[in-house]
């Protein structure tokens, strides 16, 4: 009986020690970056699409380690979704890089763009604690004229809002702040209980370091996560995978099945849109759905937050415009300008971007083949420096 309790006194020490362990060793790495060597961007198996869920002070490290690296330098952040974050490039030919190139001395890039982020989601959210710390930071992101994003973040990246939040990285913004309980019917917040399981998971990770403890383990000692694309490999750590995504070809015009799935993508989401206009109301851009959008933007990005960032509205493969009816087109093109007044009555930079880019400039439906990143950054780096010197 004496032997039980010793083992028992034993197993809670050592539970206890291991638990005060476990908790200074997320303290310790709180705020550290991944070790990745040559950075360009979280590819795949190290981003949440790939079942890797970097954190928002991995994010935010990343960043800071480049403006202790080029210091006086006013650091560009690139945000967005999958376009902007390179699908279609391989990391060796990533469009960021020439964008780099072509800005020379005037910014230091630094791509924090993921697949399916909406246009204020991850890199956003380091812009803007950067920028309440008086540093000399600028975002650049992109929207598509599609899906109307949410304040507190989408999936898969709305937890990484909440930890954002729970830190105090934010800037303060009551707007934000009761967002998602005032307009349930807009956001995943239906379920009441989903946003407080956020915030707990955030609270836990703040105070005990367990999110960035775990990622880190995953990353430098063993995988846990089996993902389709990994496969056999999902118990490997993180650091032997390297950027899958290859230089892929221009868009075969005789790819039939592609270009029908796309145009129908394109007819799928004009119809969501205009199915929400209501009758009656004298100015269109009052009707429910440019309501919401106005609402989602507003926000958002804080006032104060507004002046050092520029909304991009990118443009679709121009085949797959051509396949539309004329009133589909002259449909595609109104929707497409009230996004573009929607940021900028908002306060924002706002650019009608690749408008002038030709079919074999994509890869697909909207993402760019390495040429197509190039005149991407062309175009960019002009505009960038005329921003600039505008602001100066």
């Amino acid at each position: 009986m004496t032997e039980k309790k010793s083992y028992s006194k034993y197993f809670l020490l050592g539970t206890m020690l291991g638990f005060l362990l476990s908790t200074a060793a997320g303290a310790y790495i709180t705020g550290k970056p991944l070790p990745l060597s040559n950075f360009v961007r979280f590819h795949e198996y190290i981003n949440p699409n790939g079942g890797f869920y970097l954190t928002y002070n991995q994010m935010l490290a990343q960043a800071r380690l480049l403006l202790a690296d080029k210091p006086g330098r006013p650091l560009l952040i690139i945000g967005g979704d999958s376009v902007f974050y390179g699908e279609g490039q391989s990391s060796e030919h990533c469009w960021t890089k020439y964008l780099q190139q072509e800005l020379g001395d005037d910014f230091v890039v630094i791509n924090l763009a993921l697949p399916g982020t909406k246009v204020f989601e991850a890199g956003y959210w380091v812009y803007e604690k950067l920028l309440s710390e008086g540093q000399n930071v600028f975002l650049l992101t992109d929207a598509m004229p599609s899906t109307v994003f949410e304040p507190s973040g989408t999936t898969p990246l709305h937890y990484m809002y909440f930890d954002a939040r729970e830190r105090g990285m934010l800037l303060p913004y009551a707007a934000r702040e009761t967002f998602s309980r005032q307009h349930r019917e807009w956001t995943l917040f239906k379920d009441e209980g989903h946003q407080e399981n956020l915030e707990l998971r955030a609270k836990l990770n703040h105070y005990l370091g367990v999110e960035e403890l775990w990622t880190q383990f995953t990353y430098s000692v063993a995988g846990n996560y089996f993902h389709r694309t990994t496969e056999f490999r999902s118990l490997l750590p993180r650091r032997l995978f390297q950027d899958p995504f290859e230089d892929r070809p221009p868009f075969e015009a005789s790819d039939n099945e592609k270009l029908e799935h796309g145009t129908n993508i394109v007819k799928r989401f004009m119809a969501g849109i205009t199915a929400l206009y209501e009758k009656g109301p004298p100015s269109e851009y009052e009707q429910f759905f440019w309501r919401r959008l106005s609402g989602c933007t507003q926000a958002s990005v804080p006032p104060n937050a507004r002046n050092n960032l520029i909304v991009c509205v990118t443009a679709i493969n121009p085949l797959f415009i051509d396949e539309l009816n004329e009133r589909e087109k002259k449909e595609y093109r109104h929707i497409k300008e009230l996004w573009l007044e929607n940021f900028t009555r908002q306060g924002f930079q706002t650019w009608s971007l690749n408008d002038k880019l030709a079919p074999e400039h994509y890869v697909d439906f909207d993402h760019l083949s390495v040429e197509g990143g190039k005149a991407m950054a062309t175009e960019l780096a002009k505009r960038l420096k005329e921003f600039r010197e505008r602001k100066n």
